[in-house]
């Protein structure tokens, strides 16, 4: 608002030029140009050069105002738009700084989760560990009962019993 305040302290400088004095009589005289008595004619033509003089003198003030007076508007507005521009660069900025705490916030999370667990498959894999020691006398008791039933072929000897990657399996030799 400063400018456009220095924007009108200066429409005081564009008045309306004039020459006449105020109380000055109205009443025609007339003009001599060097000593010589001017016709009605030329008087006229004077006059007209003289009204002509002054419009060109206005409408050369009026252009140089709005000249100014344009000047005043763009610096408003370039004003204006660095002040828009800050405000989204720092909005922006201040989402962008929302979004990374919340993705440092789920890492951070993930990575507590993470660290938690870290051990609880290998805890859960020796709870799940097959008992050799009781598949191998499961397997002998089912052995003899079935030794035991009078229709049951022997087993013959060429068939060993292994264990070979926690699994039992039964496997012939070559």
């Amino acid at each position: 608002m400063e400018s456009q305040g220095s924007c009108l302290l200066l429409s005081g400088l564009f008045t309306d030029v004039t020459d006449t004095q105020p109380g000055a009589p109205t009443r025609r005289k007339s003009t001599t140009a060097g000593g010589v008595l001017l016709s009605p004619n030329e008087e006229m033509q004077l006059a007209r050069e003289e009204l002509d003089r002054r419009r060109k003198l206005r409408l050369q003030q009026v252009r140089e105002q709005q000249r100014y007076l344009a000047v005043c508007v763009r610096k408003q507005v370039a004003g204006r738009r660095r002040q828009q521009e800050s405000h989204l660069e720092q909005q922006l900025r201040q989402e962008w700084t929302q979004q990374q705490q919340q993705r440092q916030d789920t890492l951070s999370t993930q990575l507590t989760h993470t660290l938690n667990t870290l051990g609880h498959a290998h805890a859960s894999a020796k709870e799940n560990e097959p008992d050799w020691a009781g598949l191998v006398q499961k397997r002998a008791e089912q052995k003899e009962r079935a030794l035991q039933r009078p229709y049951a072929l022997k087993e013959p000897e060429s068939f060993m019993y292994t264990h070979r990657d926690s699994a039992a399996v039964l496997h012939t030799p070559p």
